[in-house]
């Protein structure tokens, strides 16, 4: 699953055993009532390795995102403008949409720096 932005947009797609997932749709957010909608396209490539080389290569092509998110713009705001594939099964609910994803034998989360501006 994944998550964009002011928690805008959400789109959950089953972890699979393959090198490359497309993402073309993406839903709002359990309890978002802003009127973003994000719309476009994203892929995900995996390359596999030992658990602290492995690691995911996203690349998009997105519209209706906030334009707010400029270079820097979130630097002191957690997870702002961020884009994140989290551990979730369902956007149900936010109970149901998990943490970020990723190998819990880092010392940090690398999601944190990831934005998509």
């Amino acid at each position: 699953m994944y998550a964009l932005g002011a928690w805008a947009a959400i789109v959950f797609f089953p972890l699979v055993a393959a090198d490359r997932v497309y993402v073309s749709t993406f839903n709002k957010y359990p309890g978002y009532s802003g009127n973003l909608t994000v719309a476009g396209s994203m892929t995900l490539v995996g390359t596999a390795d030992t658990g602290r080389t492995a690691k995911q290569t996203l690349t998009w092509s997105l519209t209706g995102l906030d334009t707010a998110c400029v270079a820097n713009a979130a630097n002191s705001v957690t997870n702002g403008c961020g884009i994140h594939v989290h551990t979730g099964t369902s956007c149900a609910s936010a109970n149901d949409v998990g943490g970020h994803y990723y190998n819990s034998s880092l010392a940090s989360d690398p999601w944190l720096p990831v934005v998509y501006v």
